[in-house]
């Protein structure tokens, strides 16, 4: 598969979004990039998805919100610019302190990204073009149930974050939690709060 949709596959997408929304009256639809890094499509992507995204919606009543939710590490001035002009908010994944983060989210040398993720969110909270919108990246973290949740929620008070969004990690029976990876599925109900 190609790492990056061609403009034929972008603008029969658009042109789907703008069918679906014209059957079920919807009039706001949200765009989210995301999956793998999103930002490693480059600039011009965004700008010609959103200049194709106004051709085909233009007059419509349809009004497009975007998303895009990346690691954070190519995070620079030009993308926080490129993001207020386009109208594109963002959220950072960042799993907590850099113990918690860098459990889990390594780059392929299998680096932890913890310190490069912080350096990325302290250019987008220091964004000119982003702080004239009143945005301020949110942050994405997933719950690591090893790690002291109090301690999490300090390191992001010290970050100065605003926004945070927790997902619970990915699990089934077959791939459970690594706490549980012996195989011990069983649930204590005396310790379980609900």
């Amino acid at each position: 598969m190609p790492k990056k949709m061609s403009d034929e596959v972008v603008e029969a997408i658009l042109t789907r979004i703008k069918s679906h929304c014209q059957r079920h009256n919807t009039e706001t639809f949200r765009i989210i990039f995301h999956g793998g890094e999103p930002m490693l499509t480059g600039m011009d992507f965004y700008e010609k998805f959103v200049q194709k995204a106004d051709n085909i919606f233009d007059g419509s009543g349809i009004n497009l919100r975007y998303s895009l939710q990346t690691n954070g590490l190519l995070l620079n001035d030009e993308w926080c610019n490129l993001f207020a002009r386009l109208n594109i908010s963002f959220g950072i994944s960042l799993d907590g302190t850099a113990e918690a983060n860098d459990k889990y989210r390594v780059d392929h040398q299998g680096k932890g990204t913890h310190s490069r993720a912080v350096k990325g969110l302290k250019v987008a909270q220091a964004s000119e073009a982003l702080q004239k919108l009143g945005r301020s990246p949110g942050i994405l973290s997933v719950i690591n149930t090893g790690i002291d949740p109090i301690e999490i929620y300090e390191h992001y008070k010290e970050l100065n974050v605003k926004r945070i969004s927790f997902l619970f990690p990915d699990n089934t029976y077959d791939d459970p939690p690594h706490e549980l990876a012996n195989g011990d599925l069983s649930i204590n109900r005396e310790q379980t709060p609900f």
